[in-house]
């Protein structure tokens, strides 16, 4: 498993699921490879944009409802 901490970010966060994505398929591990991002509370829009990532369980969200911070 691979965790992705975020808060409104959602442009960074695609990019980074994408580049993890491919990491995984270039190592023949996408079968194998669960990431998970943990939302720390971000606004609306960030948590629409994240929604769209999550594809069937190879990605998951974990959202908080209060923003939490680095040391959450």
């Amino acid at each position: 498993s691979v965790i992705v901490p975020t808060r409104n970010r959602p442009e960074a966060l695609r990019r980074v699921v994408a580049a993890l994505q491919a990491e995984a398929q270039d190592h023949g591990l996408s079968s194998r490879v669960e990431i998970v991002v943990a939302d720390d509370a971000g606004a609306p829009a960030a948590s629409i944009a994240l929604a769209s990532l999550v594809d069937g369980g190879a990605v998951r969200c974990l959202r908080l409802e209060r923003h939490a911070g680095a040391s959450g």
